[in-house]
């Protein structure tokens, strides 16, 4: 162990990409036990001062402007005689498998968690959950033996294999799902119980039609009761359009040729009623149809009434009678 100068240190380019920085209070605790008690644990950084373990108490000893940090340096060789494996994909290990585990509970960024273990799997060349290859392999000259299964790198991470595999299939997300759970607006469980078992045009499908603002207010049991249910037949929708003549059934909107505008909307909810019944569904325009959702997702009575007195006087009460939970909210 030595002490380097902090202004040597490298963090690795792709740290960010795997683990969050520490925010809020909890970096202000940390500095602060930085401030009091030092380094006390040693950052550990290649032969080239890349940080492989550490990079938030080397960030925190640039914001106290702590000139010397005390490191370990491990070297790497330029191949691993015993995996193959370069030197870039030994750093990354190490940076992965390390962090993961100071963390204490894993990496705390689900999303972030599914990528750790994709990029281990490549390179422990880990697929369906074993090794690709059987006994003895030889790349490039070099024996390879003892490679990890998918079982390995779960008790290597501190994880069962169910969890392992959960966490992984959040990578079956497009990327505007990704993104909300890496942002922790969207349930990691949510994500990979329902998502993630759709087809990526399913997911875009699901996306357009119900938005992204309503998608991170719906519960875990609303999410799969909107997926599940099964669309109004088109007999159903003829019938309705007929009915409406056009125009919107709550603000009067529309007219001959708009019909393919409007939305049908049931009056009675879907996940109560498990029907279709002609009866209890009305055709609406996007506007007073977003309204009425955006109503019934709202917990928040300020902003409930605010959105009332929006509201043209006119339709108020027709908006305020097909949305249950302004009974309760609303005088």
């Amino acid at each position: 162990m030595q002490m380097i100068e902090v202004s040597k240190l490298i963090p690795h380019p792709r740290n960010n990409e795997f683990f969050d920085d520490i925010t809020g209070s909890k970096w202000e605790d940390f500095l602060k036990s930085v401030s009091r008690r030092g380094v006390v644990e040693a950052i550990t950084v290649s032969q080239d001062l890349v940080i492989i373990s550490g990079h938030q108490r080397v960030r925190a000893c640039k914001e106290l402007n702590m000139l010397e940090v005390p490191c370990r340096i491990t070297h790497y060789p330029e191949i691993d005689e015993k995996t193959g494996n370069f030197k870039e994909d030994l750093i990354l290990e190490d940076l992965i498998s390390t962090n993961i585990l100071q963390r204490g509970i894993g990496n705390i960024n689900p999303m972030k968690m599914a990528k750790c273990i994709i990029e281990m799997e490549r390179i422990y060349n880990i697929k369906k959950g074993g090794s690709r290859f059987h006994g003895n392999q030889y790349i490039k000259n070099v024996v390879i033996s003892n490679l990890k299964t998918q079982k390995d790198l779960a008790n290597q991470i501190h994880l069962t294999e169910k969890q392992l595999r959960n966490y992984k299939t959040l990578i079956n997300l497009i990327p505007e799902l990704q993104d909300l759970v890496e942002s922790g607006e969207l349930k990691a469980t949510t994500a990979y119980k329902i998502w993630a078992k759709l087809s990526p045009e399913k997911q875009e499908e699901f996306i357009s039609k119900i938005g992204k603002d309503n998608i991170i207010n719906l519960t875990e049991k609303e999410t799969k009761n909107i997926i599940n249910r099964k669309p109004i037949p088109q007999t159903t929708i003829k019938h309705l359009i007929n009915k409406s003549k056009g125009y919107c059934e709550i603000c009067n909107w529309g007219g001959l040729g708009l019909e393919g505008i409007l939305l049908p909307h049931h009056t009675e909810k879907y996940c109560n009623t498990k029907s279709h019944n002609i009866d209890k569904i009305i055709m609406v325009c996007p506007n007073c149809h977003g309204i009425i959702h955006t109503l019934e997702n709202c917990k928040d009575k300020n902003m409930i009434d605010i959105i009332l007195n929006s509201i043209d006087k006119n339709i108020k009460n027709e908006i305020i009678k097909y949305v249950s939970i302004l009974n309760s909210l609303v005088s």
